[in-house]
């Protein structure tokens, strides 16, 4: 609070930061949303397009990018309260408070201002940080079906994905072998 006045939050700043955590897509995907993308009915987003700098493309990061995701249920809930009453189909769903696309760089220095003030600050990161955040609490579980949800969900091929978050990966009791469990004449030499 400022004073004896309460800030409201903006709603689609709020829906924007909660789809970087929880959509698997990258920064400049989540700015190029578009309404006609979005179906509520079926939780899902279709990624087609990124806005970037101020430029609004097609051409997305990489091959694997252009995807339907599957949307949060709660962010379906903050997305039906912003949905304007006229909905413009080609209207961007997550917009700034003069009504443009928000661009992920500017939003970033409204992030880091946020990571100081916390009580304790935490050191600041970038939004792309969130997306890792998803991808590494996903691979943690250690569920196939997930990875391969996961997979489809950030546009990352598998490789890229072990690559990046091997280090999360629970070794499966399968995996966990050992010369004994392969040759079991050598459990006897070891007792020998």
């Amino acid at each position: 609070m400022v004073g004896n006045q309460r800030r409201s939050v903006h709603l689609p700043f709020y829906g924007y930061l909660f789809a970087y955590f929880w959509s698997g897509m990258r920064p400049s995907e989540v700015s190029g949303l578009k309404w006609s993308h979005v179906d509520l009915a079926h939780e899902t987003a279709r990624v087609r397009h990124r806005y970037r700098g101020r430029l609004y493309g097609k051409k997305l990061k990489t091959k694997n990018a252009k995807r339907t995701v599957e949307l949060h249920p709660t962010l379906c809930a903050i997305l039906r309260q912003m949905r304007p009453a006229k909905l413009h189909p080609h209207g961007f769903v997550f917009t700034n408070l003069r009504g443009e696309p928000i661009r992920p760089g500017a939003f970033s220095e409204l992030w880091y201002d946020a990571l100081r003030v916390l009580d304790p600050p935490i050191r600041p990161r970038g939004l792309y940080q969130t997306k890792h955040t998803l991808c590494s609490l996903t691979v943690s579980s250690g569920d196939l079906n997930k990875l391969l949800w996961l997979e489809k969900q950030t546009g990352e091929p598998w490789e890229t994905l072990r690559r990046h978050y091997a280090t999360f990966f629970p070794t499966p009791p399968e995996e966990r072998t050992t010369f004994r469990d392969l040759d079991p004449s050598l459990a006897k030499v070891a007792k020998g």
